[in-house]
């Protein structure tokens, strides 16, 4: 889900540098969840530049996402799943 969640971002990233219609439902989808999963961090910088502001923030909430994944998926394996021999 964590992957899933930083997927979704990136591909708004991309929309939204080539400067997608976001009136298009697929771009208003992605834009609507992008926000949704952005982790509040929408105006942690604020760049001069819209399109480095999106890039700059929303890469952050990605690479958050795959941190968080990687971290959830260490503690099942280590907790939950038996050891070898």
């Amino acid at each position: 889900m964590c992957g899933l969640f930083a997927a979704v971002l990136a591909v708004h990233i991309v929309l939204f540098v080539a400067n997608a219609d976001f009136g298009n439902p697929f771009a208003h989808f992605v834009s609507h969840w992008a926000s949704g999963v952005s982790l509040g961090l929408g105006d942690l910088f604020l760049a001069g530049n819209e399109k480095l502001r999106v890039a700059l923030n929303q890469g952050l909430a990605a690479v958050l996402w795959l941190l968080i994944g990687a971290l959830i998926t260490t503690l099942i394996s280590r907790v939950v799943l038996p050891r070898g021999s």
